[in-house]
C-alpha cells in the first residue's frame, strides 16, 4: 500500500479520534514536537525501526520526543501505531496530521527568513499584524540564513514576501542593466 495513502488515513482518524477526545490542540503540540525532533535527531527514525528495541522502550522514545508524556490521547494514539507496525510511517503521519489540524482551525503555517535571530516580542508583532491583515491565526518557523544580509523573507501559504537586502540588491543589479 502507499506509503502517502497510509500516513494520509491514519492521520485522518487519529485527528477525529483526538476531536472527539477534545484533545486535538494537544495532540497537535505533541505531532510537532515530534516532528521537531525528527529534523533535530538525523537517527532518530533509525532507532525506531531497531528490531531489539520492544514496543514499550519506542513508545517511551515517542513519548519523550514529543514531549507528551501525560498525554493519554496521545499515548493511545502511539499504541495503535505501534500495534499495526506502523512507526515506519510517524514522521508523514504527524505531518500530515499537522497540515489537516492547521487546515481544520484555519491557522495559516509560514516561514520567517531573517539574517539575525530575532526576539519573540519582534515575532509575536510580526504575527499581530498578520493576523489582524487575515483574520485567522498564523504560525511562524523562524529560520536564520546570514545570506540574505538583512531584511527579512516570509514565506505563508505559497505567498512570499521578500524584503530582504540581498534580493533589494538582486533587483538594483536588474534595473542598472536596464538601462
Amino acid at each position: 500500500m502507499n506509503a502517502g495513502l497510509i500516513s494520509k488515513r491514519y492521520a485522518k482518524a487519529l485527528y477525529v479520534f483526538s476531536e472527539q477526545n477534545n484533545a486535538s490542540e494537544d495532540v497537535y503540540r505533541a505531532m510537532e514536537s515530534l516532528i521537531e525532533s525528527y529534523s533535530l535527531y538525523v537517527d532518530f527514525a533509525s532507532v525506531l525501526s531497531n528490531p531489539t528495541l520492544s514496543k514499550m522502550q519506542k513508545k517511551e522514545l515517542i513519548q519523550i520526543a514529543a514531549k507528551a508524556k501525560d498525554n493519554i490521547v496521545f499515548e493511545k494514539i502511539v499504541d495503535l501505531i505501534l500495534q499495526n507496525n506502523r512507526e515506519d510511517s510517524l514522521q508523514r503521519i504527524a505531518l500530515v496530521f499537522c497540515d489537516l489540524y492547521r487546515k481544520e482551525k484555519g491557522i495559516y503555517y509560514g516561514k520567517l527568513t531573517t539574517a539575525v535571530s530575532v526576539d519573540k516580542k519582534t515575532i509575536s508583532l510580526i504575527q499581530q499584524l498578520l493576523n489582524k491583515e487575515n483574520k485567522k491565526r498564523i504560525e511562524l518557523d523562524k529560520k536564520i540564513d546570514e545570506e540574505i544580509l538583512g531584511g527579512f523573507i516570509l514565506d505563508i501559504d505559497g505567498v512570499r514576501l521578500d524584503a530582504s537586502i540581498k534580493n533589494q540588491f538582486v533587483q538594483l543589479k536588474k534595473n542598472l542593466k536596464k538601462n
